[in-house]
């Protein structure tokens, strides 16, 4: 076939109608066969328009409550910086207790690596010498 036509079949080009700027093909198919594609593409087209439209007249809502979110969002998020945030109380409170949990953590190893050595030393306390 190539460039040429059949004797068999006709061709015809297909172009969006540059009158309207729309994109509904101004010729497609002659025949049976063109009309009824260009009629059932035709009604995909409203089916779509029609379905999308309640979703369009929504999206000003969605795109408002949306923004609503991300401003609460933003404040929790500086709320929070504020009350846990590098140098807050809260922080300073929580490093003042690593501190003491970690000088409770030595001095249980201390002891207990004292009882390993004397662990007489549980019933006997310790003596005026000490214990060596």
């Amino acid at each position: 076939m190539g460039g040429r036509a059949s004797h068999s079949r006709r061709h015809t080009t297909c172009a969006p109608s540059s009158r309207t700027g729309a994109t509904a093909l101004s010729r497609c198919g002659e025949g049976s066969v063109g009309q009824a594609a260009l009629a059932s593409v035709d009604d995909l087209a409203k089916q779509l328009d029609q379905g999308l439209a309640p979703a369009v007249r929504q999206l000003p809502g969605i795109a408002s409550g949306l923004q609503g979110t991300v401003t609460q969002a933003n404040r929790l998020l500086l709320s929070t910086d504020r009350g846990y945030g590098e140098h807050s109380r809260f922080s300073r409170d929580v490093d003042r207790l690593m501190q003491q949990l970690n000088d409770a953590a030595r001095s249980l190893r201390i002891l207990a690596d004292l009882l390993t050595r004397h662990p007489e030393a549980l019933v006997r306390g310790r003596t005026s010498q000490g214990l060596q």
